[in-house]
């Protein structure tokens, strides 16, 4: 976990940010100092209303909204954004800032734990400024009055195309000494590239090199809406780009398509035509992930199995939870040319070989299948238990509540501070005359 180094955001919503905080807490406890944020214009603006549940002061963050082409890259990915922006439908105006006064208190310590290096600041948006403390750029350490953008009009996602760099062709030595090439500076001169000259002739790095591997690409796409999937069929990168070509053996192809897009998006017939004319190659894999397929899924085996034993329970109050029968494959889950997959909890994408582990799905991690019916079966043979579902079938026939029915206590929670331990909580529910539940 400590080795990443870069998150890529597709929205700003709260389906797709809402673990950040915590995650952010998490790298930050284990031992991480630096972490890049990248995503759609809003994530400042996000970033600096949590920074008073973010408090870790060794963790720096940088943030960048993209709001064009730009790109990122580094020796082991290229990542080109693609910015889909549409009206929000629900948008309501409010004012152009929302004005926040800094406690004196937090602010004198605040000046104390920065310098002025820590700054960088940017005329454009003025809360691009790079901090220590309390870890966000969102707002100045040297100031006490901040101020944050209000929420933006429009519904940004971002898709992204990322490509791994190409592996070198390997020398082949055989080949060289063949064509009369002296072992020592002239093998180092042809693997940079450069031609050498033997009693036989001019020798070119083509001549003894294997041509280079190309890097995978893969494409991941977020569509919220119609709206964004037609702003997305508009950009001219999927036409004029030789990833998306069917005959380029000299550029990389589209080797996965992560589908990140809600299910009513995917299930519409216009997107499965986009779908189908942009990524025609048959080889592609494609990957969908979203709440109907792959919500509410259950980890661990243990937490698997004690779901299945309270449905054995009380079935109404604890239904199955999509997903407790972990796959132990990807099931194909649509009717395109090529293959597709659901996405499950811990299945894994590696994108460059490695000595253990080939290019593709990785779903060694995946846990077994949880048998249901086995479970149950064997709580079905303890009396006491059979006794109980029979004593207590009331529970399983509770209808609807109204509001004056029932309470619910909330016990607490292990927060960021001062607590050692968080995500640590208990909910009671109470039913009158039928009693309560302990969550």
């Amino acid at each position: 976990m400590t080795k990443l180094t870069n998150i890529f955001l597709t929205r700003i919503d709260w389906e797709c940010i809402g673990g950040l905080p915590g995650f952010a807490l998490t790298l930050a406890d284990a031992g991480m100092t630096q972490l890049n944020l990248s995503g759609p214009v809003g994530l400042k603006s996000f970033i600096g209303a949590s920074r008073h549940f973010i408090q870790r002061h060794a963790l720096s963050m940088s943030l960048h909204e993209y709001r064009g082409s730009e790109s990122y890259k580094d020796k082991q990915i290229e990542v080109i954004p693609i910015v889909l922006s549409v009206p929000r439908p629900d948008h309501v105006p409010i004012p152009n800032k929302f004005d926040y006064k800094i406690p004196t208190h937090q602010a004198k310590k605040m000046r104390r734990s920065s310098s002025p290096t820590d700054v960088s600041p940017n005329e454009a948006n003025p809360v691009n400024i790079q901090l220590t403390y309390p870890l966000m750029e969102s707002i100045s350490p040297i100031v006490a009055d901040a101020s944050l953008p209000a929420p933006s009009s429009m519904w940004t996602s971002c898709c992204y195309i990322c490509k791994m760099p190409d592996v070198p062709g390997k020398f082949d030595v055989q080949k060289a000494l063949a064509l009369g090439v002296k072992k020592g500076p002239q093998f180092g001169q042809l693997t940079k590239g450069i031609p050498v000259e033997t009693p036989n002739g001019i020798v070119h790095p083509h001549q003894c090199i294997d041509p280079p591997t190309l890097g995978l690409v893969v494409v991941v796409i977020d569509c919220p809406s119609i709206a964004h999937l037609e702003v997305l069929k508009l950009n001219d990168f999927f036409s004029t780009s030789p990833y998306f070509q069917l005959e380029t053996p000299e550029s990389a192809c589209v080797a996965f398509v992560i589908h990140i897009s809600p299910s009513h998006i995917v299930e519409d017939q216009r997107y499965q035509d986009f779908v189908i004319s942009t990524f025609k190659l048959k080889t592609i894999k494609h990957v969908y992930a979203n709440f109907k397929l792959n919500g509410s899924q259950i980890v661990y085996r243990s937490a698997a199995t004690q779901v299945a034993k309270l449905n054995y329970l009380a079935p109404r109050i604890f239904p199955h939870v999509h997903g407790i029968s972990t796959l132990t494959i990807p099931e194909p889950i649509m009717t395109f040319k090529s293959e597709s997959y659901a996405a499950t909890l811990l299945l894994k994408l590696n994108l460059a070989k490695t000595r253990t582990l080939p290019i593709g799905l990785d779903v060694t991690e995946i846990p077994p299948k949880i048998d249901v019916d086995l479970v149950q079966a064997e709580l079905e043979a303890i009396p006491e238990l059979r006794n109980f579902k029979l004593k207590n079938q009331h529970l399983s026939e509770l209808r609807d509540f109204s509001k004056e029915d029932y309470t619910i206590d909330f016990l607490g929670t292990g927060s960021a501070l001062p607590a050692k331990y968080r995500n640590v909580t208990g909910h009671y529910l109470e039913v009158r005359e039928h009693g309560g539940i302990l969550l």
